[in-house]
């Protein structure tokens, strides 16, 4: 399986359970994937996976950690081309902008694995 890591962060305080809902939903969308599970790692529900599947059943795991201020979002390099990420990235900046309804700024770097995708709120 290849691994998503995801960290959320909020100004001042943690955005509501559903927000981060909402965020997973939209990943998930613009990723052309449906969520299959949800497994959370501790009681505090701060740290969870989210598994999800593509039209060829291929199963993708997500691991969400919340903490201060932005969100941090790194892929593996493997799971999608430069190209077909570049061409994600703008539609996930986009159809967060449409659900917060305000700018989001989203910044992509990259290292000898992942792609990082850093966003804040």
């Amino acid at each position: 399986m290849d691994k998503i890591q995801i960290f959320f962060n909020h100004p001042g305080h943690r955005m509501a359970k559903l927000d981060y809902l909402k965020v997973i939903d939209i990943l998930a969308k613009t990723l052309n994937m449906e969520i299959f599970d949800m497994k959370f790692q501790d009681k505090t529900g701060d740290k969870f996976e989210v598994i999800m599947s593509g039209t060829d059943k291929t199963m993708k795991t997500l691991k969400v950690s919340l903490l201060e201020d932005n969100l941090d979002l790194i892929f593996l390099k493997n799971y999608i081309s430069k190209r077909e990420f570049d061409t994600w990235l703008a539609e996930f900046e986009y159809e967060l902008e449409q659900e917060f309804l305000h700018n989001i700024n989203v910044h992509a770097t990259l290292d000898a694995s992942n792609y990082i995708i850093k966003v804040k709120f």
